[in-house]
């Protein structure tokens, strides 16, 4: 997949005096896991909220994974490993 280039920050990235086009899985799997529920006009069922999980206590690995995995899918990363450490290190392969 491809699509316009963002950096860190968020802010789109030119080159040549037009748009930066690059892979973009990761950067749309990043989104993916920033945007709460909602949060997407249009789709508002898309999203993980990843903030959710870091900031509650009670949230073990295998329900994190096993939620990550359903949203992967539900936006076309069927397949898709997540691997995760006790320390939330994440590490996900499409």
């Amino acid at each position: 997949m491809k699509d316009i280039e963002l950096d860190e920050s968020g802010e789109i990235i030119f080159e040549n005096a037009d748009f930066k086009i690059a892979d973009s899985e990761q950067q749309h799997i990043m989104h993916l896991l920033e945007i709460h529920k909602g949060g997407l006009r249009e789709v508002p069922i898309l999203g993980f909220g990843i903030n959710r999980f870091l900031k509650n206590t009670n949230n073990s690995l295998t329900k994190f994974k096993r939620e990550l995995k359903i949203e992967l899918e539900n936006d076309g990363f069927s397949g898709a490993e997540v691997e995760v450490d006790d320390k939330f290190n994440l590490q996900i392969n499409v």
